[in-house]
């Protein structure tokens, strides 16, 4: 890292490219330019309080493109992208105002398009890297973040694994419901506990990720 160059200011990204990359890095980006709007992931009930039109999420490939392509309903705006500090566009908004909240966190910890993509990264990561667990986990934080995990970083990250996997292995039905969250497939013939570990891992670092940008 340039020693000069890192104590200037920090900017996090927008919240279009904060779940773009978290999309693109779990494979699930759908590269398909133009066509309509889509409506991806929302929280239940949206809509109903601003009138008779009922929200239908798109399922598949309309949860999955660029967040350029996001239906936007001026009275009801997506909830995640306004939590992470996009403009309302119901005024002009000449800069955006970044701000550090606990809500923020949970989004990215909680919010389906989120868990979706962390367990897709973890099948990846599963299938893809060497068998051993260090590597899986240094595959997935390379992909999240673009660098190789400091030694520090990499003994956190195997701590976090190793707690979260005890407890998917005592709790089978808890690894079955996080791995069912989304519309990709998991992966077939892995361990579910395992899976359900790493998700949670690539979980940690997308918060850790977005919160060391701002």
């Amino acid at each position: 890292m340039n020693k000069l160059l890192a104590r200037g200011p920090h900017g996090r990204l927008p919240a279009e490219m904060i779940r773009d990359g978290a999309l693109f890095a779990s494979q699930l980006l759908v590269e398909k330019r133009g066509g309509p709007p889509v409506k991806p992931y929302q929280p239940a009930g949206l809509w109903k309080e601003k009138g008779t039109a009922t929200f239908q999420r798109d399922v598949g490939e309309g949860s999955h493109r660029r967040s350029l392509y996001t239906y936007w309903k001026r009275t009801s705006p997506p909830p995640a992208m306004l939590t992470l500090d996009a403009a309302k566009r119901d005024i002009c908004a000449v800069k955006r105002q970044a701000t550090a909240t606990p809500l923020q966190a949970l989004v990215l910890l909680n919010d389906p398009q989120y868990v979706e993509a962390a367990r897709a990264l973890a099948g990846h990561a599963m299938t893809q890297a060497e068998a051993s667990t260090g590597e899986q986990l240094a595959f997935m934080f390379r992909t999240l973040t673009s660098r190789v995990a400091s030694e520090q970083e990499s003994r956190l990250l195997q701590a976090a694994y190793d707690e979260q996997y005890d407890y998917f292995l005592a709790q089978p039905e808890s690894a079955q419901q996080l791995l069912a969250i989304g519309d990709a497939p998991a992966e077939e013939n892995l361990d579910p506990a395992k899976l359900a570990a790493l998700s949670m891992v690539a979980e940690t670092v997308m918060n850790f990720e977005e919160a060391v940008t701002k």
